[in-house]
């Protein structure tokens, strides 16, 4: 059961689903508002300028870690089982202003992109849903990989190669770690899999995108880039779009929901919980000399990852959108 984001550069032909539930696992069979080929990743389908206008960059500060240290979740992806391209990963802290503890970010520096453009599109995220992000990787494009790829893996944000300057995938990424860790419910369930946003879909005619139709929580996702659009840009989307009509019980019930949740999709404020941040661990011992001569510095004090004093502890969730909602291929690029 796989799920992620492919770049809007690739035109996708989807697998089968296979997840456990066939309402929200299951391709969805509306119409879509924007046309074949047009998702809302894409900016010519609009809504990236105005958002990137109305959802400021955050003050802050970045630090390097010293040597020899690394989240343990950093260490999963596949870019990193190569020695090689491990001693090219940088760990940082983000610092903003909003919130007393940074987040962890792990960079690759031949992702191709400068870290403070990573910096800059993550502090555009409200603090409120910054906060349902532990930590965050940057990485360099895969051969044979679809330009543009991304996913949220227990709440880790994994972005490679042309996505990482793309403000609209951090929404949709961010918006599966707030769906699936249950920022919307009281008991953690989904709002993707709810009775409430089942209802919702049901009542419209289409869906916004060729993404959205690939499963609910795909769709859930999409429409945080929605209605963060809708909450944000003066006017909202159906001064953008006058087809919002055939797609607004949608995205009005992930407002409600974010409202409900002290206006989760709303820039102010400061944090007021964080998810504990991983495990910190040594670069493992078959990297460890390799490492270390590349960057010809010893192993420095272990970080301390702990978040600030007087912060609401975020409960983990576990899931990996690679594997909640089939496996997806892209067939050619465009």
């Amino acid at each position: 059961m796989r799920s992620c984001y492919l770049g809007f550069t690739a035109a996708l032909f989807f697998t089968s689903i296979l997840c456990e539930n066939p309402r929200y696992g299951d391709k969805l069979n509306k119409p879509t508002l924007y046309p074949a080929g047009t998702n809302i990743f894409n900016p010519t389908a609009g809504l990236r300028d105005g958002l990137m206008a109305n959802l400021h960059p955050k003050n802050g500060s970045m630090d390097q870690w010293g040597p020899g240290w690394i989240p343990q979740a950093c260490t999963a992806p596949q870019s990193h089982k190569d020695p090689l391209k491990l001693a090219d990963t940088e760990v940082w802290n983000f610092h903003y202003d909003d919130c007393p503890t940074p987040w962890i970010v792990c960079y690759n520096k031949k992702s191709g992109y400068e870290l403070s453009t990573v910096f800059d599109l993550f502090g555009r995220l409200p603090v409120k849903s910054r906060a349902y992000v532990r930590t965050l990787m940057i990485l360099p494009q895969e051969t044979g990989q679809a330009e543009g790829y991304a996913y949220t893996w227990n709440q880790d944000i994994v972005i490679y190669g042309n996505d990482i300057d793309n403000f609209m995938v951090y929404i949709h990424e961010t918006g599966h770690a707030l769906d699936l860790g249950g920022a919307y419910s009281d008991d953690g369930s989904w709002l993707s899999s709810s009775d409430d946003w089942l209802t919702s879909y049901d009542q419209d005619k289409l869906v916004v995108d060729g993404y959205a139709q690939t499963n609910q929580i795909e769709n859930v996702a999409q429409n945080h880039i929605l209605d963060s659009y809708d909450v944000n840009v003066p006017g909202g989307f159906g001064m953008l779009n006058g087809g919002w009509r055939d797609i607004y019980h949608q995205y009005a019930t992930l407002d409600r929901k974010q409202k409900k949740a002290d206006d989760r999709l709303v820039p102010g404020g400061e944090c007021s919980k964080r998810i504990p941040n991983d495990e910190v661990i040594p670069f493992p011992s078959s990297w460890t000399s390799r490492v270390m001569k590349e960057k010809k510095r010893a192993v420095g004090e272990k970080p301390n990852v702990d978040i600030a004093p007087g912060l609401e502890r975020i409960t983990p969730v576990e899931f990996d959108t690679r594997e909640l909602c089939g496996r997806y291929q892209a067939s050619h690029k465009h």
